[in-house]
């Protein structure tokens, strides 16, 4: 301890504001944890499955749409964490602070210890790394895999490591088990290195994880599915009850128009992702970058906008595990608008507002801020499993039921089939429906459930603002 401060009380001053900065965006990490609305949607579907791993449901937990790791690390957490949602944050959180230091690590192994402070720094404030490290989503964990990844492959790149090799493999293999997009990327790095003759030899290494875990849960799903597939939502591409064969579904990939249309919307969800700061920084830096890294680094951003052009639903959550690559990009720009400002009579006080500035604004950007709606479903949920009731309900989104530990029924759907009180009626009774939420967007899309509600007893009527929520219980229930 005392070693500690003493190396903290030699370090320069702008080593110290940059320790701030990154104690501050650890801060807003473990503040947006504790004042979280509630669950994101994707995330039940993760829950649900780390459930299955603590329950010992091994095959139905692997079944299921999403890729294992992330369930099991939920799962895992578990142990410590007994609410399952908050265990699901607390691994967000910790693979959040476990990116800052890996990169600070590498930076400092790569670049030394000045630039591994300003990378360390800037991935501590980047607003969508902060806010997805307290959701219950994977992009946590996968961006901590994929960045692991690319450091240790550079780091052998340059050093000729072949251990580096293999541990680029392992991180990718699990960043592919967390999210399926990762596994193209064994394809452009093998080429890399088979391109290099002295290099080649690192191929089996760095592929040895893959062959050994991740081929082997493609082998699971080839035999769970009947198709080759790299997750199970690829299934859903042209529906699994039209496919004849075991690569039917590739005949329902949008097509070679459409993909060339989506690459600058996959483009601009990547800047978005990257966001406009760093991406300033990162194109004054990139001729100061390494050939190889700027090499690697572009290659995998080609491939990733290319990959995720065959895929029509494109947001910059899909780009986010490229922020920590990029800011190796951004890092090197300090030294170029640094030595632009110091042309200036003011050039240093003017840098020092600039950061300044440049952080308070990112940090309170990454500031998850109260979503209401979301608030109410998760009180009204909670109200049903207090009272031992909501086994079976029906509301616009899943996650009331999710807090409920209720069974849900997609009501929007049920009220697209059912066009008036008395096929709604029949619905609800088939389907043993015991409750109906209703909301603004239900009542404002299908109006005539106001004609249908009257008879049915009020369990609860919650608003917040301008929303709005009433629980009805269905009359026999």
């Amino acid at each position: 301890m005392k070693s500690a401060f003493v190396r903290l009380a030699i370090l320069g001053t702008e080593q110290k504001v940059l320790l701030l900065l990154i104690f501050l965006g650890v801060v807003i990490r473990f503040y947006n944890v504790i004042t979280a609305s509630a669950i994101d949607m994707d995330g039940i579907e993760y829950v649900s499955a780390a459930r299955d791993f603590i329950a010992g449901r091994f095959g139905k937990a692997l079944s299921a749409i999403r890729l294992p790791a992330f369930p099991a690390a939920i799962a895992f957490f578990h142990f410590f964490v007994p609410d399952i949602e908050l265990a699901g944050r607390v691994v967000s959180l910790v693979f959040g602070l476990l990116l800052i230091v890996l990169c600070f690590r590498f930076a400092r192994q790569l670049w030394g210890e000045e630039k591994a402070y300003w990378l360390a720094a800037f991935v501590a404030i980047h607003p969508y790394l902060i806010e997805y490290s307290a959701r219950v989503l994977s992009e946590s964990l996968a961006t901590f895999l994929f960045a692991g990844s690319f450091f240790f492959f550079y780091q052998g790149w340059v050093t000729g490591n072949t251990r580096r090799f293999f541990w680029a493999g392992a991180f990718l293999t699990f960043a592919y088990l967390t999210k399926p997009e990762y596994i193209i990327y064994f394809l452009p790095l093998s080429l890399v290195l088979l391109w290099h003759e002295r290099k080649a030899r690192n191929i089996p290494t760095f592929l040895a994880c893959c062959v050994l875990v991740a081929f082997t849960f493609l082998i699971y799903l080839r035999l769970h599915t009947g198709f080759w597939i790299i997750d199970r939502k690829m299934l859903s591409w042209g529906g699994q009850g039209q496919q004849s064969s075991m690569f039917s579904y590739l005949a329902h990939v949008i097509s070679a128009p459409a993909v060339l249309k989506n690459i600058p919307v996959v483009f601009y969800h990547f800047c978005e992702a990257i966001y406009l700061p760093f991406l300033f920084l990162a194109f004054v830096g990139f001729k100061r970058a390494d050939s190889s890294f700027v090499a690697l680094a572009l290659m995998l951003v080609a491939s990733h906008i290319f990959g995720r052009s065959f895929i029509l639903h494109a947001t910059k959550r899909y780009s986010l595990e490229f922020a920590p690559i990029i800011m190796v990009f951004a890092m090197n720009g300090v030294g170029t608008a640094r030595n632009y400002l110091t042309r200036f009579s003011y050039g240093k006080p003017l840098s020092a507002i600039l950061l300044f500035v440049m952080a308070g604004v990112l940090l309170f950007e990454g500031i998850a801020f109260p979503n209401y709606g979301r608030q109410m479903e998760k009180k009204a949920g909670l109200m049903l499993r207090a009272s031992g009731e909501g086994k079976s309900i029906a509301s616009r989104l899943p996650i009331l039921a999710f807090y409920a530990d209720g069974n849900w029924t997609n009501l929007e759907a049920m009220l697209q089939e059912a066009r008036t009180c008395e096929d709604l009626q029949t619905v609800l009774l088939s389907k043993k429906i015991g409750y109906v939420v209703v909301d603004n967007k239900i009542e404002r899309s299908f109006p005539f459930i106001k004609d249908c509600t009257p008879n049915l007893p009020v369990f609860a009527y919650l608003k917040n603002g301008k929303e709005q929520m009433r629980i009805y219980r269905r009359a026999g229930s």
